[in-house]
């Protein structure tokens, strides 16, 4: 009998949408005077991720501390645009943003649940109870937390490298006058910007980290990579 299918994630192309897409376009193309104005043009801009943000939590409920510090940020910006804070500001929240995942990864690294586990130690993606029978012995529960505590040194750098590039992009491009249209285009920017020059980069660090920790869970378990996997499992078992 086939166990419970893991619940499918949002795709990638929504969270973009959401995202960068839909902000970067209301931005650079609506706060002209005789359109939406600087003001409404960046409080609809950013109620696109915001709303994105609300539906992940309260209609598929998978808010998680990522994604509350990712609606945090959203509001952040909101705030600040209306406040007319200056760009180095707006830096400082983008940088702070990852700064304080990388903080936590590594202070939750030293208790009994690592935030690292939020990331790549899942249902949806791990079979978590095969892997658990497979850690019968004390010395490879150990082995396992170690490779946990690598996991966690490594992601919290690459949050760290994203909070550096987050606060040198906004510094470079952040250079209007807030409350302008020029300042909405650049952010506007910034936001586009931020898909290739950030989160493409942080993709491929979490990909890799991801594959490191499985091809560590096959050496210390001996289970192959189908088992491992909790969808691939759950296909052999329908099978």
């Amino acid at each position: 009998m086939p166990g419970p299918r893991a619940r499918r994630g949002t795709p990638w192309w929504a969270n973009l949408l959401f995202s960068v897409v839909l902000p970067s376009l209301v931005l650079s193309k609506l706060s002209a005077p005789d359109r939406l104005g600087v003001t409404y043009a960046l409080v609809l801009a950013v109620l696109f991720p915001l709303s994105f943000g609300v539906y992940e939590a309260v209609v598929r409920r998978r808010l998680n501390p990522i994604a509350l510090l990712g609606l945090v940020s959203t509001l952040l910006t909101g705030g600040m645009g209306l406040m007319l804070l200056d760009g180095f500001w707006f830096a400082v929240k983008e940088a702070s943003v990852p700064f304080i995942v990388a903080v936590g990864i590594l202070v939750s690294a030293r208790t009994q649940q690592p935030l690292v586990t939020t990331f790549f130690y899942d249902e949806g993606v791990l079979n978590r109870d095969r892997i658990a029978r497979a850690l019968e012995t004390e010395e490879k529960r150990v082995e396992f937390a170690g490779v946990l505590a690598r996991a966690s040194l490594h992601f919290a750098g690459a949050f760290l490298l994203s909070a550096a590039l987050n606060f040198g992009l906004a510094r470079i491009i952040l250079k209007s006058q807030p409350g302008t249209e020029a300042f909405n285009v650049e952010l506007a920017r910034m936001t586009a910007l931020s898909w290739p020059v950030i989160a493409l980069p942080s993709m491929v660090t979490t990909a890799v980290v991801m594959w490191v920790m499985v091809a560590q869970l096959r050496r210390i378990t001996g289970l192959d990579y189908n088992t491992l996997l909790n969808q691939a499992a759950e296909t052999d078992d329908a099978a």
